[in-house]
């Protein structure tokens, strides 16, 4: 709309904002926001405030002040906050936060390894007066405001939001554990915020398990147990690193996905087939691939064929094919490579662009051929030939 705003009008604005600025005033008008309540996820329950999340609506005008004052402070942000600090943070992403994560783990030790993952939130989260304190989720300044204060438990623990604790015996491991947990409800009492025990997830990836004695400890108001999958940044975690859970997660978002592709056109209407690819690669391929770089490790062939069943139901509704018709021939009635060697594929580019964000070996012929190239751009066109030529073998 400020776009299609005639010139006289974007003047007056202008002015505005630089008024704003120089004597640092933020109209109280523009701070006033509509909450709306967005379910989280469609399994769950519409009535029970837990499984909403309130977005902050508010006007495009004090979203515009945010962002010119973010460009302003943005530099000394940047300075400001921990370095182990990734979320929001230009030049991290969840890869690089993944792999800080799993690489300990990727390294053989007779110690027992135990990492957390705590969730914060904050207190009486449904006022109904005017709020002096917080970041509202939808506010432009929300997610940098957040990052800085945030930052002061990063120091106390010298971590990111997994931490990650190394013992010889399961007596110090528990010990460490609650210790932390004490330092973070300090922090959170301090920041009036509560630690949410009932989202807060441990695994224990290395040391012996013991089935009739489980590990515990406790954090917050509540008592925590190690957990063999655990769910952080939207990656299912595996005791034994398996590719499996997160299969599975992906194959829930997958039955949501076929239906609306289904649903984009009929036999004589709807969008044209080229917009339909697009649609698949910019929704569900991102959906599966999204960190492929640290879960697609070692795949067996159930679980390449598990992924390809994933690949049908998308294939059949974008063609429009009958049940019956063979993955392969979904594969060339769609021109669209298999997915099993496009997160391959995937794992080889992160490698050859961004090593420090891959936690998971690529496959080995494809290594020994890319170890003959020298400039990235020749491992990259290595990788498609590779790609292109296992398809047609199979």
């Amino acid at each position: 709309m400020l776009r299609e705003a005639p010139e006289s009008y974007l003047e007056g604005l202008l002015a505005l904002y630089n008024h704003a600025l120089e004597d640092g005033i933020f109209p109280a008008q523009w701070k006033i926001a509509r909450i709306k309540a967005i379910l989280k996820s469609p399994n769950r329950n519409p009535s029970l405030i837990s499984s909403l999340r309130p977005v902050s609506l508010l006007p495009c005008k004090g979203k515009l002040l945010e962002r010119l004052i973010l460009n302003v402070i943005e530099p000394q942000l940047s300075l400001a906050t921990h370095p182990n600090q990734f979320g929001c943070t230009r030049g991290r992403c969840t890869e690089v936060q993944l792999h800080s994560c799993l690489a300990r783990h990727a390294h053989p030790s007779k110690e027992l390894l135990y990492r957390p993952f705590a969730e914060l939130s904050t207190k009486n989260r449904t006022p109904r007066i005017g709020v002096t304190r917080g970041c509202p989720q939808g506010s432009v300044l929300g997610t940098a405001f957040w990052n800085l204060a945030f930052s002061g438990l990063l120091l106390e623990l010298d971590s990111e939001e997994a931490v990650v604790l190394e013992a010889q015996t399961r007596a110090e491991l528990v010990l460490k554990a609650e210790k932390v947990s004490r330092r973070i409800q300090e922090w959170c009492t301090f920041a009036i915020l509560e630690l949410s025990a009932g989202k807060t997830q441990s695994v224990l990836f290395r040391g012996s398990e013991d089935h009739q004695h489980p590990f515990r400890f406790t954090a917050g108001n509540g008592r925590l147990q190690a957990k063999e999958v655990v769910r952080y940044l939207g990656i299912e975690l595996s005791r034994k690193h398996s590719c499996s859970p997160q299969l599975e997660n992906v194959a829930s978002k997958s039955t949501r996905i076929a239906p609306a592709v289904r649903g984009l056109s009929g036999s004589d209407w709807g969008i044209p087939y080229a917009c339909h690819l697009k649609y698949i690669q910019s929704v569900f391929l991102s959906s599966v691939m999204y960190g492929a770089s640290t879960w697609w490790n070692n795949p067996t062939k159930a679980q390449r064929e598990r992924v390809l069943r994933i690949q049908r139901a998308c294939l059949i509704a974008m063609t429009k094919a009958y049940e019956t018709c063979s993955t392969d021939a979904l594969l060339v009635l769609s021109g669209t490579m298999p997915l099993d060697l496009m997160l391959d594929a995937r794992v080889a580019l992160v490698t050859v662009k961004s090593p420090s964000r891959v936690c998971v070996p690529i496959q080995p012929d494809l290594k020994i051929l890319l170890e003959s190239c020298e400039s990235i751009q020749e491992k990259r066109d290595a990788i498609r030939q590779w790609a292109t030529t296992c398809w047609q073998e199979q």
